[in-house]
């Protein structure tokens, strides 16, 4: 009863969230749109209005078929509503994150102090957070993920399969987690069958548990085939079916993204604790650690005769007195309950020791597929390991219960288990205050320079020439193109142009937004022919024109 009440509980924290996040989306128009969100939103207007898609910039992001999906319904809405939605439905995106990790914490730790600790770690995280300010497919990503996995171990198989293959077509190795809730289902229909036979001999057909089975493998065969059809068919409306492959390899070089099976290996532990730094891994160690002394202390309990304190049995009530016999019968009742309770002990532990090794192999196949990447050539970037390292903090959270379950005294338990939740949170809090700080110089500085571009570029001269617009860094590419509400094709990556609306960054903070880093020297200019010289600036950026005004 506790456990369905917390569960509800839950389920309305995630309902509120949303309603947060919608609203967030409608009233908080400061928050932009990061990198590969900007170009599916320019990718999905180029669709709604006709004009086909374009993948050939250089250091283009790889189009995402539900990404593209997501910008092509944007493409309808003007252009600001469009962008103040995308990054507020990202801050939607990040809440649903962190409810649904709640959820599945306490699938596998049954504590509201462990929920509590391990949402407040994420929460508190700063690298969790740059992604969900800058509406980053891998937080939707995350959310989908996480979803699954909580269907997963709540036995919905087949729905756990189709959230996968949903997921898949943000990123493809969400193919491979499906496998996992594949597999249970085909050993619940193994251990159904066991079970049939032994019930009803090996002569008998007993009660079938196929067609469930049988509904999931459909599930996971019509996904995959229509998985590989959106990333073909998206890759195909931009020229070349294999888009995502060919895109990966050449960011990868053009951005020096690291590469490789043995920088796969090395990186994997890190980006893992990415979320809440390493204290994450240092918490799941101690968890494996107190898990197995508690599981070998069990044994040795189980393993122990029940009198072994020496006790004598109770003596039976005189039957003299009636009220004697009554206080003996209220007597045992009590103890028959106090021994349900007991025996419904081990079950709840079973359970959550089930959706320990289940979400432990999660992280496993996470890794498999991480190693895979690095086998294959495609860049290994640590974002990509967001969901299993989220799925890491559920699994380092069950150290709260476990330590509290160590001690024998109620109050102490509670006492410890609160002490552990507080220290995690205040260490990871710690180890982000500065990091926090940093996102939020950066993303200042981007506003900023957003700011000052878009005024800049929303002027009748910027607007009316239909040459070519010139920027110097693919950074710039997608949110110049969504501010002139021109296709991708008019935006060109040059550090010269001798034609065309040429912006020009003036400091460092308009060179962050363009792609060049803080504190990087501006050495080359890009210059028109002398005959165009400087049109409109301000105090960020230059316009210059070789358009008649």
């Amino acid at each position: 009863m506790d456990e369905r009440h917390t569960s509800r509980h839950l389920a309305v924290f995630i309902l509120g969230i949303i309603v947060a996040g919608v609203l967030v989306a409608v009233f908080a128009p400061s928050i932009t749109p990061g990198y590969d969100t900007s170009f599916a939103l320019a990718w999905g207007r180029d669709l709604a209005h006709g004009y086909g898609l374009d993948f050939t910039h250089p250091s283009s992001p790889t189009p995402h078929p539900l990404a593209l999906l997501a910008g092509l319904g944007a493409g309808f809405a003007p252009v600001h509503f469009a962008i103040n939605a995308a990054g507020g439905l990202g801050v939607a995106a990040g809440l649903t994150t962190l409810a649904l990790l709640g959820l599945v914490t306490f699938e596998v730790t049954a504590s509201r102090i462990a929920v509590g600790a391990a949402v407040a770690c994420t929460a508190g995280s700063a690298a969790v957070g740059l992604l969900v300010l800058g509406a980053s497919a891998d937080v939707a990503y995350s959310a989908i993920g996480l979803g699954a996995v909580l269907l997963t171990l709540r036995g919905r198989q087949t729905l756990a399969v189709a959230a996968f293959v949903g997921a898949a077509l943000l990123r493809p190795e969400a193919v491979l987690f499906a496998v996992v809730p594949l597999a249970l289902a085909f050993m619940a229909h193994r251990g159904a069958d066991s079970r049939s036979a032994n019930h009803h001999g090996p002569d008998q057909e007993g009660p079938a548990a196929r067609p469930a089975w049988i509904r999931t493998a459909w599930m996971f065969a019509a996904g995959l085939a229509l998985a590989v059809v959106a990333w073909l068919a998206t890759g195909a409306a931009g020229g070349d079916p294999l888009v995502a492959l060919h895109s990966a390899s050449t960011n990868a070089q053009v951005n020096n993204n690291p590469r490789g099976p043995i920088v796969a290996l090395t990186h994997a532990l890190p980006g893992l604790a990415g979320p809440t730094g390493w204290l994450t891994v240092g918490a799941a160690a101690t968890a494996l650690v107190v898990a197995v002394l508690a599981g070998r202390s069990r044994a040795r309990r189980a393993l122990t005769p029940q009198a072994r304190p020496g006790r004598s049995a109770p003596r039976k009530p005189s039957a003299r007195n009636a009220s004697a016999r009554n206080a003996s019968a209220h007597k045992t009742s009590v103890s028959r309950a106090s021994a349900r309770q007991v025996q419904a002990a081990p079950v709840a532990r079973d359970a959550q020791q089930h959706a320990t090794i289940i979400t432990g192999i999660f992280v496993g196949v996470a890794l498999i597929a991480y190693l895979a990447q690095g086998l294959t050539g495609t860049p290994l970037v640590a974002r990509y390991l967001l969901l299993p390292a989220l799925l890491c903090v559920a699994l380092a959270a069950r150290c709260i219960p476990l330590a509290a379950r160590l001690a024998r005294n109620p109050r102490l338990s509670t006492a410890v288990a609160a002490a552990v939740g507080v220290v995690l949170v205040g260490a990871s809090a710690g180890s982000n205050v500065s990091a926090w700080h940093d996102v939020s110089y950066a993303r200042q500085v981007r506003a900023d320079a957003f700011t000052a571009a878009s005024q800049l570029l929303d002027t009748d001269l910027a607007r009316r020439c239909d040459a070519p617009v010139v920027v110097r860094s693919p950074a710039m590419v997608a949110m110049v193109a969504l501010t002139l509400d021109r296709p991708l094709r008019d935006i060109t990556v040059a550090d010269q142009a001798g034609k065309g609306v040429l912006l020009q960054p003036l400091n460092n903070d308009a060179a962050q937004l363009a792609g060049y880093g803080p504190m990087t020297p501006l050495t080359q200019q890009a210059t028109f022919p002398t005959d165009a010289p400087p049109r409109q600036s301000n105090a960020d950026w230059a316009l210059y024109s070789s358009c008649q005004p």
